[in-house]
């Protein structure tokens, strides 16, 4: 097959940083009413929050200034009780809103999840041949956490902190003179510009590093997947140098985007303490003064601490969120993939039929400079077999790959019960076929689920039936759990066989119109594969069936038979007739008798 594009582009810089997250906002933001209210609530409890966090200081700051004045009366003591008061309420709703906001996260989490594995299973198998399963997960999972820190980190942090920096600044300006207010918005300001520019030279870095460690993660996992191989090989030691390898580069790289972080981050603690010292000197040189009473420098103190001081933890959050923008541009650019098959606009449903196909003049190729089927022109009646036989790589699996519409022809049509298929609903299609693949892979789940898979509705007394017919019941049932043993990943923990009876099982519960059989019985032996292959053509009788073989004793009943050279069907009939012509399957058949009777 010609390659295709990676699933799991680089984040695309070209586009601006924020071109992702605005991408991302419709999932982020929750479509059901009550998480909504959650973050409206949340957010309306977050400025009361901060107007009684600038609040406090003032109470202090004004009862400070009647002590001073030798004021013991009770006015004193009640603008302590009162800054008390806001303290602790302020401290209280700045949990509460946790509250109100935390179970949110959850449920936006959720519905991106959904909208990935959505998105990702409406993909062409284009895309799910070139994937990296563990490099793939890794940026899901980077994704979603990413989304966890918009909500928490930015949200609940962020928005405060900048709505009591407006909050002082207009504070500063009407008790005291501009000097302070100018002072801290002139050092927000410098402190967030030499922020933001620092951060930009770091995420170059950044990016790389999280890139090879997709890559790096990519590689273990599957090496996971590949344990059996690398056993056979004796390869675990150059697997795992080959990891050490791949994570090494990181671990370089991330060293380097280090020291950038860190040189980049002394100019903005500058900046912040320069603004820090000049306020408290202009501050103390007005009490000296006596411009600005005691009660005023301890305003302007506390002010400062409330709000100078929580810039670093802003300038951490601003880093993470701009580590969070490189995870969501990756996820996001999963959603730039297009399904390679889609729904027309005016898709229609398969009506009823016997299962009649056809494909005229059919023309494909996965690469325009290797083309695979050259005009590939057959019919199958309602009821009948066609069997595809030809050389490893002449075009017969690509030829159930396009009646599956996994991909549309690049020429010609294919017919279903008279119905071109790219006019017919995916789902729709693809209800009416049941296939027995040649690499049979099952879930990692109990033996029942399987089966059961291909037909949610069906009882315990279906599943029991099909699998007799797969020959596969008496095997289950002598099994310790039966129907609820766990086959393992990807069905490893059985044979080949076994996993290929499950398959047969499989399709035959689904009742299909069309039964496409790749396949279906290399992996048994040979007297399983003659009974099976009777219970096949009885249970498929009165479908249209697709066999795709290489040992043509399979398919000696077929009523068709397609020989397959290079993409093109370079002879046709029935086997005695072909047979009887004396070509390529002649010559195919008489080899593979031979082979029997020397090995027999």
């Amino acid at each position: 097959m010609a390659d295709v594009a990676n699933p799991l582009p680089s984040a695309r810089a070209s586009k601006g940083d924020w071109h992702a997250l605005v991408q991302f906002l419709p999932l982020f933001w929750p479509q059901d009413r009550g998480t909504r209210a959650r973050l409206i609530g949340g957010g309306a409890l977050m400025a009361l929050t901060s107007g009684l966090g600038v609040l406090a200081p003032l109470l202090f700051a004004t009862a400070v200034d009647a002590l001073a004045a030798d004021n013991v009366a009770a006015a004193p003591v009640a603008l302590l009780l009162g800054y008390a008061l806001v303290f602790t309420l302020a401290r209280t709703f700045a949990e509460l809103r946790w509250i109100i906001i935390g179970p949110a996260g959850p449920m936006i989490r959720a519905n991106i999840t959904q909208a990935v594995y959505e998105h990702v299973h409406r993909l062409g198998l284009a895309f799910h041949l070139s994937r990296k399963t563990g490099q793939f997960a890794e940026v899901i999972s980077r994704g979603l956490n990413a989304s966890d820190h918009f909500v928490f980190g930015q949200l609940l942090q962020v928005a405060p902190l900048v709505l009591d920096v407006i909050v002082v600044a207009a504070v500063l300006l009407t008790r005291l003179d501009a000097v302070y207010m100018v002072t801290v918005l002139a050092t927000f300001v410098a402190y967030a510009v030499a922020l933001i520019v620092g951060a930009e030279k770091h995420r170059p870095l950044q990016r790389r590093a999280v890139e090879l460690w997709n890559d790096g993660y990519g590689q273990a996992i599957d090496g996971l997947l590949n344990q059996e191989t690398v056993k056979y090989f004796g390869a675990e030691q150059r697997t795992v140098a080959r990891l050490d390898a791949a994570f090494g580069h990181y671990e370089d790289v991330s060293r380097v985007a280090l020291r950038v972080r860190t040189i980049t981050t002394v100019i903005p603690v500058l900046i912040m303490g320069a603004g820090f010292t000049g306020l408290l000197w202009h501050a103390g040189r007005q009490v000296s003064a006596g411009e600005l009473t005691v009660g005023g420098l301890v305003l302007v103190n506390a002010y400062l601490l409330q709000v100078l001081l929580p810039l670093e933890r802003m300038a951490q959050m601003y880093r993470d969120a701009k580590q969070a923008l490189i995870n969501v541009e990756q996820l996001m650019a999963i959603f730039d993939e297009v399904p390679d098959v889609a729904d027309a606009a005016e898709a229609l449903a398969l009506p009823a039929g016997g299962g009649e196909l056809e494909f005229r003049g059919v023309s494909f190729a996965y690469d325009p400079r290797r083309p695979i089927l050259h005009d590939i022109s057959f019919r199958a009646a309602a009821g009948t077999t066609v069997a595809l036989v030809g050389a490893s790589g002449a075009g017969k699996t690509t030829v159930a790959r396009l009646l599956f519409r996994f991909y549309d022809p690049t020429g010609g049509s294919i017919r279903v019960d008279g119905q071109d298929a790219r006019m017919l609903a995916v789902d729709s299609l693809r209800g009416a076929i049941g296939v027995v693949p040649q690499d049979t892979v099952l879930f990692n789940d109990t033996l029942l689920q399987n089966i059961v898979f291909a037909a949610p509705g069906a009882t315990r007394e279906d599943v029991e039936e099909v699998a007799r017919q797969a020959r596969i019941h008496d095997f289950i049932a002598a099994l310790p759990d039966g129907y609820d043993t766990v086959v393992g990943e990807r069905g490893l923990k059985l044979s080949g066989g076994e996993k290929q009876r499950v398959a047969i099982a499989r399709a035959l519960l689904k009742r299909p119109r069309i039964f496409l059989f790749d396949e279906a019985t290399s992996s048994l032996d040979s007297t399983t594969e003659r009974v099976i292959q009777e219970n096949l053509r009885e249970v498929s009788r009165g479908a249209t069936t697709v066999i795709i073989a290489h040992r043509l004793s399979t398919i000696v009943h077929a009523d068709q038979i397609l020989v397959f050279d290079q993409g093109r069907v370079v002879e046709r009939g029935s086997h005695a007739s072909l047979l009887a012509d004396g070509g390529r399957y002649a010559a195919l058949w008489a080899r593979q008798q031979a082979e029997q009777q020397e090995a027999a």
